[in-house]
């Protein structure tokens, strides 16, 4: 995969067209609503990916203008982007300071009267983000209401503020096409402002664990800067799931598991599968197919072959910590990154679980540190590692989305994933360097429920791990 231009806005930037971007654009951090803010903190990001040499021209405005900003997200972002983008190690320190507990303290507002703050319903994961964020703070209930004051600032019919976005939602149609449409309603946005607010009055007054925000901070990530410089494509080909079983009896009981493993682990074109996870749901209303679901995760690990030989048991037991992946993270972020051995297992590659704003987005890879001795960092071609070597693709990577269904599925993708596939001989010489021998962890979760929403059917796990190399 590689990063593209999304917008005119930043092929202009790029071709030389920035005079006075900044200085143009300074009234808006403290002008617009902080959705806003944080949309043009990512835009920032985004445009370092494409034009990183421009950075001088932004990074320490950016600073500037967002220093006195009592949202954490934003504060969260600004330093990320500052730093991501390679600007001088002042200016990252300073943006670093941005995320810093003051020395003195300030003093919280007065809260709400507890009459005042009854009857407010929050989102389901306003809610879950209030839950969490409250286990670090002094007192939870302090924290609430901080909350719950400044949400009836920034939106003062408050106890309608649910059934009001819940209405919004309703006359919303999901599309049938590629586009991942936001549905960002008013009460939705002031929920959001009002936890980011809290949090950052909690920490001047030193009333919540600082440690405590910062390892949870990812949750509160509006969307990942590189989402408008990639393209998702349709499903692939040879990401099939529901077609080898001849029967839903046979889909449940994973009697095709063999044929669809097989099938997924098949070396194409040269490449082998490194990581790939995949959604895909049956389409239509009265055939078999159209009942199945599949949810299928297969991540390449290597074993080091001085260890003594295990059975496919203690290969499942001791991966358990592939599924611990990390969480949020930016593609930027997942490139390269360190994944430390599991004892005589070896990871081969970096997962990071992404949900933002409480929407599951499935599980995104990339190759790992470990790669740097054998693909030269100096190769690559984009900001995700995959990297070439003269006309030589080595790595690849592939994210798709399909329509949504309109039928039994409503409100889901018909399928959506993310593959990481490598060169297969560079894969061999890879593991005859590190004396690897390599395995494939592969997990599926499927279902033939109908009608209801998918946290509630009942589904049928398998785990299994099987040779490659």
């Amino acid at each position: 995969m590689r990063f593209v231009a999304g917008t005119t806005d930043m092929t202009a930037v790029c071709s030389g067209q920035s005079s006075g971007l900044c200085p143009d654009m300074a009234a808006v951090p403290g002008g617009q609503t902080a959705c806003t803010r944080e949309y043009l903190v990512s835009v920032f990001h985004s445009l370092n990916a494409i034009c990183p040499d421009l950075n001088h021209e932004w990074a320490d405005w950016l600073i500037e203008v967002t220093e006195s900003e009592a949202h954490l997200n934003i504060r969260l972002a600004v330093a990320s982007a500052v730093c991501d983008c390679g600007a001088l190690q002042p200016i990252c320190e300073k943006a670093q300071r941005i995320l810093e507990a003051p020395h003195v303290l300030l003093p919280l507002a007065p809260a709400l009267l507890r009459s005042q703050q009854d009857g407010v319903r929050l989102p389901p994961y306003s809610r879950w983000l209030v839950d969490l964020f409250s286990e670090g703070a002094r007192d939870e209930r302090v924290f609430q209401g901080q909350i719950s004051r400044i949400l009836h600032e920034r939106y003062p019919n408050a106890s309608m503020g649910l059934e009001n976005d819940s209405a919004i939602h309703r006359r919303h149609n999901i599309n049938t096409n590629f586009d991942n449409l936001e549905i960002s309603p008013p009460f939705a946005e002031a929920c959001r402002e009002a936890i980011n607010r809290g949090i950052v009055n909690l920490i001047d007054a030193h009333e919540i664990d600082h440690a405590h925000v910062m390892s949870n901070a990812d949750v509160l990530r509006l969307r990942d800067p590189t989402d408008s410089l990639v393209r998702p494509v349709s499903k692939p080909e040879k990401i099939e799931w529901l077609s080898f079983a001849d029967s839903l009896e046979d889909f449940l009981e994973f009697r095709d598991l063999e044929e669809a493993i097989a099938n997924a682990l098949r070396s194409r074109d040269g490449f082998t599968s490194l990581f790939e996870y995949s959604e895909q749901r049956g389409v239509g209303r009265d055939d078999e197919r159209s009942a199945k679901v599949c949810i299928a995760r297969v991540e390449l690990f290597g074993v080091d072959q001085s260890c003594r030989t295990f059975t496919e048991e203690d290969l499942i037991s001791r991966s358990i910590g592939l599924d611990s992946s990390f969480r949020n993270l930016y593609r930027t972020e997942i490139a390269r990154r360190t994944v430390p051995p599991m004892g005589s297992l070896v990871p081969l590659v970096a997962v990071s679980r992404r949900m933002f704003r409480g929407r599951w987005y499935g599980e995104l890879a990339a190759l790992s540190s470990l790669w740097d001795d054998t693909i030269d960092t100096r190769s690559f071609q984009d900001q995700f590692g995959s990297g070439d070597s003269g006309d030589s693709v080595l790595g690849r990577v592939i994210e798709w989305q399909s329509a949504f269904d309109q039928n039994r599925r409503l409100h889901e993708p018909r399928s959506l994933g993310s593959l990481l596939e490598v060169d297969t001989a560079l894969l061999k010489d890879f593991a005859n360097r590190h004396s690897l021998t390599i395995f494939a962890k592969v997990e599926l979760q499927r279902t033939t429920d109908k009608y209801k929403p998918e946290s509630r059917m009942t589904w049928v796990k398998c785990a299994k791990v099987v040779r490659v190399h």
